[in-house]
């Protein structure tokens, strides 16, 4: 309890002045999911390319290369999964009518 009121101090006004609405909140829900998302492909990534370390550098070592061969699939197994999330978020995030940060900048004109 102690811990909850500085906190509420801290949080109330900002949270009654900010004037929040349904879809910021969405959009920071998304956001936070989207960042994990992101942390979650690089540790995946990390696997693979670990698996695949351990794949080559033990060529003539048939277990420690099965196991590089195996973290190797779970690597793209996660990879796959990642995106597939991603994906669904996306098309989730469309549906509940939050757009995301546009990833294209318009080409530039040059008027004569």
């Amino acid at each position: 309890m102690r811990f909850l009121l500085p906190v509420l101090g801290f949080v109330l006004p900002k949270i009654l002045f900010a004037q929040v609405t349904l879809g910021t909140i969405i959009f920071a829900a998304r956001n936070v999911f989207v960042d994990l998302i992101r942390i979650a492909l690089g540790v995946a990534l990390v696997v693979f390319i670990w698996g695949l370390v351990v794949f080559i550098a033990n060529a003539d070592n048939e277990r420690e290369r099965e196991e590089g061969k195996s973290r190797m699939i779970w690597g793209i197994v996660a990879l796959f999964m990642i995106v597939s999330i991603w994906g669904v978020v996306a098309i989730l995030a469309d549906f509940v009518g939050v757009s995301g940060a546009e990833t294209t900048q318009p080409a530039p004109i040059i008027e004569y």
